[in-house]
């Protein structure tokens, strides 16, 4: 038994006739902070969208051990809690200073 908040074990995606993912894994653990990062076409949105059924999906996503591959996306949207950004249970702090060299990872995070 693992003790991660997401698990996503071969996950594969496709639209219609074209696959798109090719088996992606990783873990999310209690109190992490993950980005995903990559060039336009990467995969970022479809792996987004493969998470919450909005996609043809294979493979295996698990939500604190809840299968969710196979589940509407209303199913997954209802039993999986999301913080929206201007939600989150976080504070952003940015200084005058960062302001002028601001990035979409610059923003300083506090609990």
């Amino acid at each position: 038994m693992t003790d991660a908040l997401l698990t996503v074990n071969d996950l594969k995606a496709s639209y219609g006739q074209v696959p798109v993912l090719h088996g992606l894994d990783f873990e999310v653990n209690e109190s992490e902070i993950v980005v995903l990062l990559g060039a336009n076409g990467a995969g970022k949105t479809t792996t987004l969208r493969a998470l919450c059924g909005m996609v043809d999906t294979k493979g295996s996503v698990t939500v604190d051990g809840v299968e969710c591959v196979g589940k509407p996306t209303e199913w997954i949207v209802r039993s999986v809690v999301v913080f929206p950004a201007p939600f989150a249970p976080i504070s952003v702090t940015i200084s005058p200073f960062s302001t002028s060299r601001l990035t979409p990872c610059s923003a300083a995070i506090a609990p």
